[in-house]
């Protein structure tokens, strides 16, 4: 198992909107808290490693994340 880790700072992307300054925390095998830095409590990652996310990107892994312009395209301009 991988140690407890929080990630702060970082653009997440939760299937509908582009998050920025959000933090992931885990218990070292799955995510504890999601949401936005300047809410994620220390006691819930006191003493655990911090990464800096800033740049960083993240996105769950069941989601589809992919574009299709064309068919944007037609949803706004009503067809």
């Amino acid at each position: 198992m991988s140690p407890p880790l929080r990630i702060d700072d970082l653009t997440l992307f939760d299937g509908w909107y582009v998050k920025e300054r959000q933090s992931v925390v885990t218990n070292g095998s799955h995510f504890v808290w999601v949401g936005p830095t300047n809410q994620c409590s220390d006691s819930l990652s006191g003493g655990i490693a911090r990464i800096d996310g800033r740049g960083l990107f993240a996105c769950p892994g069941f989601i589809d994340s992919h574009l299709h312009l064309a068919g944007l395209a037609a949803a706004l301009s009503g067809h």
